[in-house]
């Protein structure tokens, strides 16, 4: 079916369903796209541009969360709350979704999978407040034995194409959990 979306998010005029999804899928293949062109390119340009694409996949998820969580918000204990609900660091968002409607975000993941999504979350939070540079907060949360405090973080290109598998596996469970929620 055919329709036009005003703006970017949009329920489909014929299955009812909301397209959070795709858009979070078009916008973690950017950042795929972002890891592509690095592979071509040296230096601090290559090094800005992962860094780039780790930090699009959260911003992207971070969307996604707070549009779906708008979407469902009368499904939650207190919609005005569920409104509000940050997904820029996985274990507040965790928190938040578990006493707002009763699901576990790390649910449709395994424990490694779980691990790496935030660390993945931590290292950006890591280049937008502290310039890439760790520190114990980030040694604590993540348990990153590569890390050392005072030093740049490591940020791989591998390491964010496997969020984005992660993320998309993330995204397609809690969308289902807030679904089936009553």
């Amino acid at each position: 079916m055919h329709y036009t979306v005003y703006g970017v998010f949009a329920f489909c005029p014929d299955c009812g369903l909301h397209n959070s999804i795709q858009i979070l899928g078009k916008n973690l293949e950017l950042a795929v796209k972002m890891l592509d062109m690095v592979a071509t390119l040296e230096g601090d340009l290559a090094v800005r541009l992962t860094e780039n694409a780790l930090e699009d996949c959260v911003s992207a998820f971070d969307g996604f969360g707070r549009e779906i969580c708008h979407v469902y918000a009368r499904k939650s204990t207190d919609p005005a709350k569920a409104e509000k609900v940050s997904f820029q660091n996985l274990e507040g968002a965790r928190q938040s979704l578990s006493g707002l409607f009763n699901i576990d975000l790390a649910a449709g993941l395994v424990v490694d999978e779980w691990k790496i999504a935030v660390r993945g979350f931590q290292k950006r939070h890591l280049l937008s407040h502290k310039l890439g540079v760790v520190d114990e907060e980030y040694i604590r949360k993540t348990d990153d034995d590569r890390a050392v405090v005072g030093r740049k973080v490591n940020i791989g290109a591998d390491d964010i194409r496997e969020l984005v598998r992660i993320l998309g596996k993330l995204a397609q469970s809690v969308s289902d959990d807030l679904v089936r929620h009553p």
